[in-house]
């Protein structure tokens, strides 16, 4: 199975030049490849070499005079037959400069462009073109304004020859673009944007010879585009068909959208981010050709890198994720950009909060890539390596071999079987089943050698490579699901109807078919009714109930009131301290700014505080629980949950069940309650206690990610204490310490630890 692997995290001497980082490149001078970070504040560059998979400090370069809050936060490699050059700055803040890379420290000569007086604030997010006339055409963001940055580069003369912005008539005040890049389509070449306020994508044909940009498409909310805070993008080909992948913040989402040759846009997958891969609130997407495959990497704020592989429609499947770690800087991820070698993916990873820059690595020797099926039915085999194996449309039956292999199953209301699946090492992916995004929708039934999963009109028939029966019992959602994907509603047969509130007090009502409700400012109450909907609560302090249906409601700003109703909903608070139910089913539910109160109902819920001092409470069902930053409570009740603390300090209580417990930073109060818990700690993880330790239970302390402890004897022989009263400590130092409340050190085995 595809793993992501921690190299390095790199630092220079002067540490300013990787404060809050915003930009990396990889760029290819004479056969030399170097990483280029570049800081948002400080006009700082740097460059590394990468030699024999490890990263070379090579070069450095002062951008400007000093440490400039907003100056020259931005690179771009300029690539032309005679020269490449890599451009800096940031519009008024800081002068345009374009270096000369040579293929010795990479940054060659300098030459300053000068500052652009056209533009109102900084330029960022550039991507280029190369005209007819020769001269290079820069597009970007101008920040805070619904205005694009245009420039023309004379590289010959060292010059700006053109400058100037183009509005884009957004009626949403500061909608400003999150992200862009420029692309090619059949000869025809575009500029694409996504705008943070309006929360659209929009396509300008770009002119070539003159370098004007005409529009051309635009996607938003009507057109199923359901991002909000779009924050990054990429564009790949598959099969001749070009995609962009967009990722949104406050949603933390991802949208695979595919574009024609005339520009226009249909939405083709959607997932939430966060749920798995802990990549959160995304902020940076990077994607890369490898042995004919396309894969995405992720990255957000809260310390995670998700990798994904796009299958051969556009739809992604995850294949990996790497959580942060003191070794590495992964929180609050800036930017991500990738490498493609001879044995597998460089990552290289920067952060806005942490210092210096993370190198991952992708190693795909032993992995044999896709391997997929048409519409047909057919029988798919695998290789002795890691296989992905996606099935296609029609009855298949699917092989994968010795190898440690994932089986994504398409929605074709088919019988399909696996032959050898091998329980603890392969992985199967339905998120593709229309509507499935919970165990409890399934039906299992076990049957000789194997066992049969039914959902609906699809079939999924399991025959185990030792001939031993499979049960229920025996898959979690991680076995059968790799991301949570949103349902692409309100298509040609199923057109959603807008309501729209004011800016007063409003009450509105939906209907018993699909909606998409946007409220304004005011203290609003809103009803959905039956229906897969969309709401969008707007400001103020609104009351909303959704209905029966898949739902997806964005409280935004304000002290809200949201129940999720019947079926499978996903919620935003928003800011404001909000009261969030989900209601029956499986549900996904995020908090937000804002002291909130969170309530999981029956089913398997996921529910994540975010930011603010919030109080989590689960019910029946493997819930999974997430604090976030702030001093939170999390509350498990029936079956066996999972708890993470999050920064702050926090108190967790499993209450019944065999659950997991991980306070993560802070000083966390610890209460397993009934049944044989797990306590899990990572370095940092700071004065906690456990309370309820049940010796006879067995419960079980692991600390596998603490770096400073390495096995029993190392426990006992260098940090394991006493308290006056009594209590078993495991001491690391001042700020990290484990207090087992109520049980001594002579009633700890080495059973009840894992490390």
């Amino acid at each position: 199975m595809v793993s992501i692997q921690h190299i390095s995290t790199e630092h220079v001497a002067y540490e300013e030049y990787f404060s809050h980082t915003s930009d990396i490149e990889v760029v290819t001078v004479d056969g030399r490849i170097f990483v280029l970070t570049v800081g948002q504040y400080d006009g700082g560059a740097s460059a590394w070499e990468l030699q024999s998979g490890s990263l070379v400090k090579v070069d450095a370069l002062t951008l400007s005079t000093g440490v400039t809050a907003g100056a020259e936060g931005d690179l771009t490699a300029l690539n032309t037959a005679a020269q490449d050059y890599i451009l800096t700055g940031g519009g008024v803040s800081g002068a345009f400069r374009l270096i000369t890379a040579n293929g010795t420290d990479i940054f060659g000569s300098s030459t300053s462009l000068g500052t652009v007086t056209a533009f109102s604030s900084d330029l960022y997010g550039t991507s280029t073109i190369q005209l007819d006339t020769g001269k290079i055409l820069v597009l970007g963001a101008i920040a805070g304004e619904a205005q694009i940055g245009v420039l023309q580069i004379d590289t010959v003369q060292k010059t700006i020859s053109a400058a100037g912005t183009v509005s884009y008539g957004s009626n949403v005040d500061n909608d400003a673009i999150g992200a862009s890049l420029v692309t090619e389509i059949d000869g025809h070449s575009y500029f694409v944007a996504a705008t943070q306020s309006s929360n659209t994508l929009q396509v300008w044909e770009i002119d070539t010879a003159t370098g004007t940009l005409t529009a051309r498409a635009s996607m938003d909310a009507d057109q199923l585009f359901w991002g909000t805070t779009p924050s990054s993008m990429a564009a790949v080909e598959i099969g001749g068909v070009k995609y962009l992948v967009v990722g949104a913040y406050d949603s933390s989402s991802i949208h695979v959208v595919q574009m024609a040759a005339d520009g226009t846009l249909t939405m083709v997958d959607q997932v939430i981010s966060d749920s798995v891969s802990h990549v959160g609130n995304v902020t940076a997407v990077a994607t890369i050709a490898y042995e004919g495959d396309t894969y995405l990497a992720v990255g957000g704020n809260q310390g995670g890198v998700a990798l994904y592989l796009m299958l051969p429609d556009g739809t992604l499947t995850c294949v990996s994720h790497i959580y942060d770690s003191a070794a590495m800087s992964l929180q609050n991820i800036s930017d991500i950009a990738l490498y493609a070698g001879a044995d597998g993916i460089d990552i290289f990873v920067s952060s806005a909060s942490e210092y210096g820059l993370t190198h991952l690595y992708v190693d795909m020797s032993a992995e044999n890539g896709l391997i997929a099926g048409t519409d047909a039915a057919e029988t798919l085999i695998g290789t002795s390596l890691n296989d992905v194996i996606f099935d296609g449309t029609g009855s298949d039956v699917l092989q994968g071999g010795s190898g440690a292999d994932l089986f994504v199953l398409a929605a074709d209301g088919e019988t399909d079987v696996i032959r050898d699946f091998r329980l603890g090492i392969d992985r199967i992916d339905l998120s593709h089943w229309e509507g499935l995004n919970s165990l409890d929708q399934l039906s299992f039934v076990t049957i000789p050698s194997g066992i049969r999963i039914h959902y609906g009109d699809e079939e999924l028939i399991l025959y185990s490579h030792d001939g031993y029966d499979l049960y229920a019992s025996d898959f979690s959602y991680e076995d059968l699901f790799t991301l949570d994907r949103v349902a692409l509603e309100g298509g040609e047969n199923q057109a959603a109807f807008q309501l729209y509130g004011t800016v007063g007090n409003d009450t509105i009502f939906g209907t018993e078919f699909v909606n998409i409700i946007f409220s304004d400012s005011g203290d609003d109450q809103i009803f959905g009714y039956g229906g897969n909907d969309q709401i969008y609560a707007g400001s103020g302090d609104d009351f909303i109930d959704a209905g029966d249906g898949d739902d997806v409601i964005y409280g935004e700003d304000g002290a809200d009131t949201i129940y999720g109703g019947l079926d499978q909903d996903t919620i935003y608070g928003g800011g404001g301290n909000d009261i969030l139910d989900g209601g029956r089913e499986r549900d996904i539910i995020y908090g937000g700014e804002g002291d909130d109160v969170i309530y999981g109902f029956t089913s398997h819920d996921r529910l994540y505080g975010e930011d603010g001092n919030d109080k989590l409470y689960g019910s029946n069902g493997l819930d999974y629980m997430k604090g976030g930053a702030g001093n939170d409570y999390l509350a498990g009740a029936r079956d066996a949950d999972s708890l993470f603390g999050g920064d702050g300090n926090d108190q967790l209580r499993g209450g019944s069940g065999e659950d997991k417990l991980r306070g993560e930073g802070g000083n966390d109060l610890l209460y397993g309650q009934d049944d044989r818990d797990t306590f899990i700690f990572s370095d940092d993880f700071g004065r906690d206690t456990i309370y309820d330790f049940e010796v006879t239970l067995v419960e079980i302390i692991d600390l596998s990610d603490v770096s400073e402890i390495t096995s029993w004897e190392d426990l006992v022989a260098n940090h394991l204490t006493e308290t006056a009263g009594g209590s078993a400590q495991i001491y690391l130092d001042e700020n990290n310490i484990i207090t087992i409340s109520g049980v001594g050190m002579g009633e700890l085995t080495s059973d009840m630890f894992v490390f």
